[in-house]
């Protein structure tokens, strides 16, 4: 409705509100991020007695409730390891939700009274995950610069070429199957894709904005010539040579 370019649909409704047509019911609605909206039913809503906000939660107050919801089920966590998790999802409450369960069945299962930042190594993301979605983005945009950036990171981070090869072809499937299933079921969300594909709740999210404007055939393509990639690579070719010809090559 607040979206809606419909004068007399967005009329009628004020109407509604001011006549007492609708009745004590609450209506709620939920957003997040940058969308704004305006105009005199939006601000008719926002006068009405019910009404909340409730503000983002900035990086130190997620760390504060990560400490607070591991607590609550007796857990202690030290503000390192909270400070970690949080550098790890961002302000992503509903994966912090998710590990922070997890570190709890851990630490109980293992006996332990207090998780710290060496409990969370195995339960933080992949960084590499986060440099292939950056580079996929890089792919994207066309943006050979920060493409190339991000396989250079890589070399001297001491990843070996077959090394990299192997995780670009883990994620690529990746993108397909959730493309895939993205095409067969419209309004999918990151939680009935996580479900489905039993990925991580993080990756999920991450993957679904990642493959929202690439193509089935466009990602397929892709996986092909990085396949292509990995037997040329296993005959003798050199890795190295080839990624950064793939990577110039879908950037041009």
């Amino acid at each position: 409705f607040l979206k809606s370019k419909n004068e007399e649909l967005q009329d009628a409704i004020k109407e509604q509100i001011k006549n007492d047509k609708i009745g004590d019911e609450t209506a709620l609605l939920f957003w997040e991020g940058d969308i704004k909206y305006s105009g005199k039913l939006f601000e008719l809503l926002k006068s009405q007695k019910f009404v909340q906000e409730f503000a983002l939660l900035t990086r130190p107050q997620c760390v504060g409730w990560v400490i607070e919801r591991a607590r609550e089920q007796g857990i202690t966590i030290t503000s390192l390891a909270a400070s970690k998790l949080v550098d790890g999802y961002d302000t992503d409450l509903a994966s912090l939700e998710n590990v922070v369960a997890q570190l709890v069945a851990y630490a109980q299962g293992m006996g332990h009274a207090e998780i710290t930042e060496t409990d969370i190594t195995y339960f933080l993301p992949p960084t590499f995950d986060d440099n292939t979605f950056h580079f996929v983005d890089a792919l994207e945009g066309r943006n050979v610069g920060v493409a190339m950036k991000l396989l250079q990171d890589q070399w001297s981070s001491g990843k070996s070429p077959i090394e990299l090869i192997g995780a670009l072809l883990w994620k690529w499937r990746g993108l397909c199957s959730v493309r895939a299933y993205v095409d067969e079921n419209k309004d999918a969300r990151a939680g009935d894709i996580a479900k489905a594909l039993k990925m991580h709740p993080f990756v999920a999210e991450k993957t679904l904005r990642a493959v929202r404007a690439m193509p089935m055939r466009e990602l397929v393509a892709r996986y092909g010539e990085l396949a292509e990639i990995d037997r040329a690579s296993k005959r003798g070719g050199n890795a190295t040579a080839l990624l950064e010809v793939f990577t110039v090559k879908n950037t041009r």
